[in-house]
């Protein structure tokens, strides 16, 4: 195999990495995700997922000023 394509396959696994370090720095959205995954399989009424999702980020915005506040795309545009 060529130098220089050992070299690329390196960089390409060098920055595989290092992407995945940043992807895992948030280590509340897998709670999130995991909390939605939980209310979906096992809540007794079925619950649209937009809802739950629009209700986590309006409780997020919430705990910030009075001047935040979350905006779904439908009323942004």
């Amino acid at each position: 195999m060529p130098r220089r394509n050992l070299f690329i396959l390196f960089a390409a696994a060098a920055i595989s990495l290092l992407c995945y370090g940043q992807a895992i720095r948030n280590q509340y959205g897998a709670t999130l995700s995991e909390a939605l995954a939980i209310i979906d399989s096992e809540y007794i009424d079925e619950v649209e997922p937009r809802v739950l999702f629009e209700g986590a980020m309006n409780g997020m915005l919430d705990q910030l000023d009075p001047n935040s506040g979350y905006s779904p795309p439908v009323e942004y545009t």
